[in-house]
Formats: structure tokens, C-alpha cells, sequence
């Protein structure tokens, strides 16, 4: 069985994780998990644009709070 499991740190999804976690699964099962991010804003148009650096440095954390998420 392949499970697809998306968190985002959120009650519901850290719930659901735990629920994955405690549930049996038919041997040779594999469980992926895809973490989710959401961005402080959406830019709209030039003036409401961040800067590519921004960008970067928000990718940056969220992918360390992924891999800490992971642990």
C-alpha cells in the first residue's frame, strides 16, 4: 500500500499523521509525506512583489522546518 500523507503543521494534519503512525499497514507499505508551506503573501503586480532574495530565504526555512518536521 503506498500512502500519500501531506502535513502542514496544522492540529488536522499532525493528527492525521499520528493516525498513519499508529495504524497498521499490509506489510511492504510505504508511507511519503509531502510538507506544505504557505507563503506570507501573494504577490500581485510589480509593487507587491518580494524580492527573488525574499523568496530564496523563505524557501530556505520552510525546507528547514521540513527536515526538522521529519526527525
Amino acid at each position: 500500500m503506498n500512502i500519500l500523507l501531506a502535513v502542514d503543521g496544522f492540529d488536522h494534519s499532525l493528527a492525521a499523521a499520528e493516525t498513519i503512525a499508529n495504524r497498521p499497514s499490509p506489510p511492504g507499505s510505504a508511507v511519503k509525506i509531502l510538507s506544505v508551506v504557505g507563503w506570507p503573501c501573494t504577490p500581485i503586480g510589480e509593487t507587491r512583489s518580494l524580492p527573488d532574495s525574499e523568496y530564496s530565504r523563505l524557501e530556505s526555512a520552510a525546507m528547514e522546518q521540513a527536515k526538522e518536521r521529519k526527525d
